[in-house]
């Protein structure tokens, strides 16, 4: 095979011929007569219209031969506004074959008409792209030229011209046959374009051997008068009857009506006269036409007005809205931002069959109406709602089409919208921020969007008003009851907290701007006084039947419950906190709340309880562990309150649709009152009546046609997450309680003077640190609280708590409250006594400390002084183990582990540092963590696998983190973990990794604190693995200085300290005086003696006078003995 290519100019006949060697013509290729091309294998074959006269042309020629079979030759002549190929052509202009299969050795040029004959770049190759390339000292060839372009007003567009030819090129673009400035490039890209662009345009391409001149182009500049240039597609929905949508455009895309009920029932009020209902399963379609398909792939607007009839999430990908051909789209997200987005309604694009998608980020709420409008320039899409951009997401080039048909209302997969829909428009360009405002009604005076809604509600719930407007901007709102403007009333939304009566009654918000202001329709507000605790009860259950298979509904509501699966009815009704009971076996019994199908409680609500239970519940084989669950009260993902003890998650606690209260605050084997109150987007636990901590976030699920259920977790067969134990005073209420009710439910009396119900708790703190003291009391609401220092009071303290924090000495004193209603007043005793510390030396607050230096025994002495001595679990002892100070502690990561009995001074509940040396053998652990010491979250000291990181686990196991690779296998190395005022810092080798992490201890609890492992045996596996030393537990916040001298201490061999108590020197004379090093100021110290040294029982010197020296040094003076010799000895209590 071969190829040949050259540049002709021909004024008459030519032949180019290849020659073997007898001088035989074999191939030929020419031209002939004015327009004829000619090739041929030892004779002519001409074709006519190819080859022009005095022109100059590219042909390429391909040459086959075979042995057996014809040779063939192939032509092509390229003109100067042709393309070549780049790759070989599949079609050929002339081809011919014939015989031939000899070997070619000449090639000749052959004149046949004796007139002028130009020929230049002659190539000969075995492969096409060796002979098509643009010849290297080719003039300019342009092909093709630019094309006429029509854009409007403000838009963009691009000009293009394509040569070839011998490098390098030079253009210029022309206006009117006159250079315009700077346009030197093979593209001239206009934008913002004015009416002063229009015009023609040329280029000029040159080279070192030629111009060439591309013809001239007309641009046409399109005003924008109106925001009805560009439009294509506008369907008002304004129709009262029938199955069509029509286009008001001139365009005459009209729309058919699919799967609608009849012909008029789905025509109704529109945000803009008539709209159109969709109701989940029907659509409007629209043939394909270039109005809405071809035209809108360099750019375009579409935009509608919607009102859902249902909420739309964020990730829901579940409705569509607008659909043209598989490429333009309006549909809820799915919560991928590189899928269809994150927003209830997103806009998106297909460009090379690839998504692009411009979320708005947020959900949408069902009843109200929203303008959304999408734009492509272009290069970039962008989506708007009520006229302010949302979201954008860059494209880079034309959009697909598929000339598929339009679809309002859904999708061609399947997938609908249900709501009404109303103007909605196509334009062909994108419309600009002002026209944008005005589709979205920003302009103008203000309208009301959507109206504020009444609604009627029992006291003490909330009551949310919204309502929107649109109009010029900036809009000023403000509400007004029964005519009167409200304080700090000013936003579209009006939230009021624990209404009252007085909160009832007409509202209404104006909206003004410069232009004007308008009132919205009226909103009616009910407020229902509350006269009984059953008022707003969903069901009541006092369970005091004592007999029977019926649970009897107190509210009034006849939702019964009927007992389940209960062999003897009779012997589970027993006596409970308040008469009787119900017991539940834990194995099948349950209770079904009848007629609950249809029990709404909105969005507010409260559900209490007496509660003794028998266990945790249900144990469940998780992981490698066991965890326990059982139900009080379900309703499918409506409602969910349950028992939780789970050693990964959250221990022995009450959980409410996944939000938990504090953990180890429920107890078995005894009966306590829990309240869980749903109110303005949090809930709250009480127990016994007080509140457990603040309200956290946390809502009802959507309301479902299940059953409610007692003591499981649904109406399945068989029953699971079975409670075990007793309940009583079972009830759920569509409000939330007040608290003045729930004491009330617990039968702590209400309706006198104020009756203290727990007593302050003295407290010892270090500087820096915080404390907190509370009350609980009875009596008349409302009460007001006013707490005293050394009988000072303290501002802003009408509280039943009070904080303090960052204490210094000048804290230090005696606390109390005031408290105080309508019928009384009393102070709290007995005081609490605040003792505020101020470090004396480093050992300062130490309260364990564990220097690993046993050499025989499976006991880990703690040398604070404090007693929490540590129990070591499956350790083989191997008194050759050495650490960074003398001895070390081996773990192997199969089995071994410490056990320290719990102790409340332990707890970490104010400030803390945890000190130790790590030398892990790996850093790949079970469960990809590995645990220092856990006492449950109140303290969690953990190694991560995958990272290399130090990790706290806090309140419900969240985790905070030092910086990543801080950990090294086969290394000693020190780490300090500081917590103070809601933060840690974590050290490494003495010095500070990363900045300050949030943190928050989970709450004290009574499990013991762990060494090595997750829990106290191997049923979850976070194994430590490796060597361990120099474990010590702060209960005080170490300096940057003082984490810096453990670490140096440590380094030079030198523990904190040898023993607890060191004795200094004896002064004798007439009182005896020992000076002593104590570690642990914060404890009582106790001298006693015996006359003889092995001999008789110790007894307590009393005469015994403590003082500290400072540093540590403590002095005690004390009598002689009435012996000849006496034996003494230093004890330090609890």
């Amino acid at each position: 095979t071969y190829y040949f290519s050259a540049l002709v100019r021909r004024q008459g006949d030519f032949r180019i011929e290849f020659i073997d060697n007898s001088t035989n013509v074999r191939w030929r290729m020419g031209a002939s007569g004015a327009d004829g091309a000619v090739a041929g294998v030892t004779g002519d074959y001409t074709v006519s219209g190819i080859f022009p006269m005095n022109e100059t042309v590219f042909i390429i020629g391909k040459m086959l031969t075979h042995a057996s079979a014809n040779d063939q030759v192939f032509m092509n002549v390229y003109r100067a506004t042709d393309v070549v190929p780049a790759i070989e052509p599949t079609t050929w202009q002339v081809t011919t074959n014939g015989g031939s299969g000899v070997t070619l050795v000449r090639l000749q040029i052959r004149n046949i008409s004796a007139a002028p004959l130009e020929v230049d770049e002659i190539r000969i190759g075995t492969n096409y792209e060796s002979v098509a390339g643009v010849p290297l000292t080719s003039p300019p060839i342009i092909q093709p030229g630019p094309s006429e372009q029509t854009g409007y007003e403000g838009w963009a567009v691009q000009l293009q011209v394509n040569a070839s030819g011998a490098s390098p090129l030079y253009f210029q673009w022309y206006k009117a046959e006159q250079p315009v400035q700077g346009a030197n490039s093979s593209t001239l890209i206009l934008t913002n374009l004015q009416l002063s662009d229009a015009g023609v345009y040329s280029a000029v391409v040159s080279n070192a051997y030629g111009v060439a001149t591309s013809a001239p182009i007309t641009l046409i500049v399109i005003p924008i008068t109106n925001i009805t240039v560009g439009l294509q597609a506008l369907w008002h929905l304004d129709e009262t009857s029938g199955l069509v949508a029509s286009d008001s455009s001139t365009n005459n895309n009209h729309g058919a009506l699919n799967n609608f009920p009849d012909n008029t029932s789905h025509w109704v009020a529109g945000r803009i006269n008539g709209g159109l209902s969709f109701n989940g399963a029907n659509y409007v379609q629209v043939p394909d036409a270039p109005s809405i398909g071809a035209r809108l792939v360099r750019g375009f607007t579409v935009a509608a007005w919607f009102k859902s009839d249902v909420a739309l999430t964020t990730n829901g990908n579940t409705y569509r809205m607008f659909e043209k051909g598989d490429n333009i789209f309006f549909l809820q997200g799915d919560g991928n931002p590189a899928n269809v987005g994150v927003g209830g309604m997103n806009f998106a694009v297909k460009r090379n069959n690839q998504i692009y998608t411009a979320s708005i980020g947020i959900p949408l709420e069902a009843g109200r109406w929203y303008h959304l409008a999408g734009i492509f320039d272009g290069q970039e899409i962008r989506a708007y709602l009520n006229g302010q951009l949302m979201g954008t997401k860059y494209v880079g080039g034309d959009i697909d089409d598929d000339h598929l048909p339009l679809r309002i209302g859904s999708d061609d997969s399947g997938k609908y919208f249900r709501g009404v829909m109303d103007e909605v428009g196509i334009w062909d360009r994108p419309l600009g921020q002002s026209e944008i405002d005005e589709l979205a009604g920003l302009n103008g005076p203000p309208t009301f969007i959507n109206q504020p809604a009444g609604v009627t509600v029992y006291a003490g719930a909330t009551v949310a008003l919204s309502a929107l407007a649109s109009g010029r901007a900036p809009l000023f709102y403000q509400w007004l009851q029964d005519g009167l403007p409200l304080p700090n009333a000013t936003n579209t939304t009006l939230t009021i907290l624990n209404t009252t009566p007085a909160n009832a009654g007409n509202y209404t918000l104006v909206a003004s701007n410069d232009l004007g202001a308008t009132t919205s329709e009226v909103a009616v507000v009910n407020i229902i006084p509350i006269t009984s605790i059953y008022d707003g009860a969903a069901v009541y259950y006092p369970l005091n039947e004592l007999g029977g298979s019926t649970a009897v509904d107190a509210s009034g509501n006849n939702r019964n419950g009927a007992l389940i699966d209960y062999a003897l009815p009779e012997e589970s009704w027993v006596y409970g906190q308040m008469d009787g009971a119900l017991a539940f076996d834990g194995v099948s019994n349950r209770v079904l709340i009848s007629a609950s199908s249809s029990m709404d409680l909105g969005q507010e609500a409260t559900f209490a309880f007496w509660i003794n239970p028998n266990t945790y519940g249900t144990v469940e084989n998780y992981s490698s562990w066991q965890r326990s669950f059982s139900r009080i009260l379900s309703k499918g993902s409506y409602f969910d309150i349950y028992i939780v003890d789970d050693p990964g998650t959250v221990r022995q606690t009450i959980s409410a649709r996944g939000v938990n209260a504090p953990e180890s605050c429920l107890k078995t084997n005894e009966w306590q009152h829990f309240a869980i109150v749903y109110r303005a987007g949090t809930v709250a636990f009480y127990k016994n009546g007080f509140p457990l901590g603040a309200a956290q976030a946390g809502t009802l699920g959507p309301s479902n046609s299940l059953d409610a259920v007692m003591g499981c977790l649904n109406t399945s067969t068989p029953p699971t997450n079975l409670f075990n134990g007793l309940l009583d005073e079972v009830g759920i209420w569509a409000r939330p309680l007040s608290d003045t009710e729930i004491l009330s439910l617990v039968g702590i009396p209400t309706n006198g003077p104020p009756i203290q119900m727990s007593t302050l708790e003295s407290a010892e703190r270090f500087e820096g640190g915080s404390v907190t003291f509370s009350i609980s009391v009875g009596g008349e609401r409302p009460v007001t609280y006013t707490w005293l220092r050394n009988g000072t009071p303290l501002p802003e303290s009408n509280t039943n708590l009070i904080v303090l924090t960052n204490l210094t000495v000048a804290d230090s004193g005696q606390y109390t409250v005031v408290i105080s209603n309508a019928l009384g007043v009393i102070t709290a005793t007995p005081p609490a006594t605040l003792t505020v510390l101020q470090p004396a030396s480093l050992l300062s607050g130490l309260a364990a400390y564990w220097p690993f230096d046993e050499t025989t025994g499976d006991i880990v002495l703690d040398y604070s002084g404090q007693q929490h001595h540590g129990w070591m679990s499956n350790f083989v002892v191997d008194p050759s183990v050495r650490g960074v100070v003398r001895g070390a502690v081996d773990f192997d990561g199969v089995d071994n582990f410490i056990v320290v009995p719990h102790d409340q001074r332990l707890d970490n509940n104010d400030q803390v540092t945890v000190s130790f040396w790590l030398n892990p053998r790996t850093l790949s652990f079970g469960g990809g963590v590995g645990r220092v010491l856990r006492k449950e979250s109140n303290l969690d000291v953990a190694l991560e696998s995958p990272t290399a990181r130090i990790q706290m686990y806090g309140w419900n196991k969240a985790i905070s983190a030092s910086s990543n690779n801080v950990l090294v296998a086969n290394q000693w190395q020190h780490f300090a973990i500081v917590y103070k005022t809601n933060s840690i810092r974590f050290y490494k080798n003495g010095q500070l990794i990363g900045v300050p992490v949030a943190y928050r201890p989970g709450p004290p609890n009574t499990f013991p604190l762990i060494i090595g492992n997750f829990g106290p045996n191997l049923s979850i596996n976070r194994l430590f693995n490796g060597y361990m030393d120099e474990v010590a537990i702060w209960k005080r916040a170490l300096s940057d200085a003082e984490v810096q001298a453990v670490y140096q201490l440590n380094l030079q061999g030198q523990p904190l300290l040898s023993t607890p108590v060191s004795i200094t020197r004896v002064n004798d004379g007439a009182a005896l005086r020992l000076v002593f090093q104590a570690n642990i100021t914060s404890q009582n110290l106790l001298l006693e003696w015996r006359p003889l040294v092995h001999d008789g029982q110790w007894l307590p010197e009393n005469s015994a006078v403590f003082t500290p020296l400072g540093s540590g040094l403590m002095e005690a003076v004390f009598n002689r003995p009435a012996t000849p010799m006496g034996f003494y000895r230093l004890l330090i209590t609890p």
